[in-house]
């Protein structure tokens, strides 16, 4: 990640956090699916990150306010008007995810 674009959210659809011209993109449950965390598969519930701050997501190594600003890391969420977020997986998250 030691590079000019290390850092760098912007948003797209559906909100994305990861680095400009990033190749590959992946979808991150917010609230992840199965046993024992039971999230929806369904757009409210899922971010477009890169592999590696999906990664970091996964893990804890950021989670995001209700204003939907960044926790844990530089940044911010550059969310689309018509890619509503469901703050209760948010929430979930931050709660499972504390940094």
């Amino acid at each position: 990640m030691a590079n000019n674009n290390a850092g760098r959210v912007f948003g797209h659809i559906p909100s994305q956090i990861f680095k400009d011209r990033a190749e590959l993109a992946e979808a991150a449950h917010i609230k992840p699916l199965g046993q024992p965390h039971n999230g929806p598969d369904v757009e409210s519930n899922i971010l477009c990150l890169c592999p590696n701050h999906h990664v970091l997501f996964d893990n804890g190594g950021f989670t995001i306010a209700d204003d939907l600003s960044l926790v844990g890391i530089e940044g911010e969420l550059k969310a689309v008007k018509r890619h509503k977020i469901d703050l209760e997986f948010i929430q979930y998250h931050r709660e499972h995810y504390q940094v």
